[in-house]
């Protein structure tokens, strides 16, 4: 079982090795490196007969680019991924502040 859950975790740090950063790319003579953000997870299990399985998943968001300017290398964002990647954090910070007014009213 060890070994299962071993090779599933080998598997996908193998294939995200080269995710967060992408191959450069050259665009109009400037040279283009893609970023995302990336999180996976996996998992196994075994039952008493010696049946066992797992599975392993993941998602990458692209938040960006590094691009090669006269000035030097910049980072240009991509807005609409940093929109929707803010959004759980600015959902979590309004129930929180919601449920701090409503503790502080009693």
């Amino acid at each position: 079982m060890a070994h299962l859950v071993s090779d599933i975790l080998e598997s996908l740090r193998n294939s995200l090795v080269g995710t967060v950063h992408g191959q450069p790319v050259e665009i109009g003579g400037r040279t283009v490196v893609p970023v995302a953000f990336v999180w996976c997870g996996a998992g196994g299990g075994a039952d008493q007969e010696g049946s066992s399985g797992g599975g392993g998943g993941g998602c990458a968001l692209p938040v960006g680019a590094y691009v090669s300017t006269d000035a030097g290398t910049v980072f240009r964002a991509n807005p609409l991924a940093l929109l929707v990647g803010s959004a759980p954090v600015v959902a979590a910070a309004g129930f929180a502040a919601a449920r701090v007014v409503r503790a502080l009213r009693r």
